[in-house]
């Protein structure tokens, strides 16, 4: 991937920083959404955004550390681990905890930053794992997993660490994912009556908890059967 060549840039003020930092970060996350790490240039970015070819290299230090700093904003818009928290802490009941976890994804899923770059970004890298992907979110992606495995964990009445716990995670997960990875125009095409617009979320969120709940409840059955 080539970089802007060294130039001297003017100091800037605070503000002035702010502004061209967050413009730049804004185009590059449209051209990694579109092209992907490996086919994104730094001259591109900064003739998009019209500011200095050292730009990239100014603000953020390199083009890996500029895609580092995309997916990261990319995360933050969309779902972040905070969310998930307060939202599950203010619930006593896992059944609503559960409902609660579902609806923090659908939500954002279904909101208007889905049809941006942000979603598609995420999308590609989880579909395409570039080099930055290890330091990206790693604990965080551990965290919510830990938040989701002690929900599955209550409503089994099973260790966290049980193989049925890591299961059930899985269940609910995956559908969440195939939203987060699949193209809108796709998904629309293959299930047109589905919705993914806003009003649809709590449908669809009533649908994927109720889902894994009688999941849940089957596979405890066939435990306590055994």
């Amino acid at each position: 991937m080539k970089k802007g060549k060294q130039k001297t840039i003017p100091a800037k003020n605070e503000g002035a920083v702010s502004t061209t930092r967050q413009k730049i970060l804004e185009v590059a996350g449209q051209v990694f959404a579109e092209k992907g790490f490996d086919r994104a240039t730094s001259k591109e970015i900064t003739e998009l955004a019209n500011t200095n070819a050292a730009s990239v290299n100014y603000y953020f230090g390199s083009v890996e550390e500029l895609y580092k700093a995309v997916l990261h904003e990319a995360a933050s818009r969309l779902i972040t681990t905070d969310s998930i928290r307060s939202t599950i802490e203010a619930k006593s009941d896992p059944h609503a905890k559960l409902y609660g976890f579902v609806g923090i994804f659908v939500q954002a899923l279904t909101s208007p930053i889905s049809s941006s770059w942000v979603l598609r970004v995420i999308s590609r890298e989880l579909v395409h794992p570039t080099s930055v992907t290890a330091s990206f979110k790693g604990k965080e992606r551990i965290e919510r997993i830990f938040i989701l495995k002690g929900i599955v964990s209550e409503l089994m009445g099973l260790p966290v660490n049980h193989p049925a716990v890591e299961r059930g995670c899985l269940s609910i997960i995956g559908p969440c994912f195939m939203l987060l990875i699949c193209d809108r125009p796709s998904l629309q095409e293959m299930f047109p009556n589905l919705g993914f617009a806003q009003k649809d979320a709590p449908s669809l969120v009533n649908h994927l908890a109720e889902y894994a709940l009688a999941g849940i409840a089957s596979i405890v059955n066939e435990i306590d059967s055994k």
